[in-house]
């Protein structure tokens, strides 16, 4: 939930660039082996959108794993068979 102003009805918003969220986040699918190198740089509290939060806790997730289809890091198949509803 964003800060807002005393007394005031703006709400204040933090700093955040979308476009580099989604660069960040599309250059692991591209290039999955780069993930270990973004994950020590950034963190879930470091990107604006939940949307891309979600993402980037799949990906450690997958990337805490090990599971064998990220060997070399988190690809789009493996973020989305993480994430997959499971239906009996």
């Amino acid at each position: 939930m964003p800060d807002t102003f005393p007394g005031s009805d703006f709400a204040r918003v933090p700093p955040h660039n979308l476009d580099a969220e989604r660069s960040a986040l599309g250059g692991v699918l591209v290039k999955p082996v780069m993930f270990d190198e973004l994950a020590t740089t950034l963190g879930t509290d470091d990107f604006f959108l939940p949307a891309h939060r979600e993402i980037f806790d799949a990906m450690m997730e997958i990337s805490r794993r090990q599971q064998p289809s990220c060997e070399r890091g988190p690809s789009a198949h493996s973020c989305m068979q993480l994430r997959r509803p499971q239906y009996h």
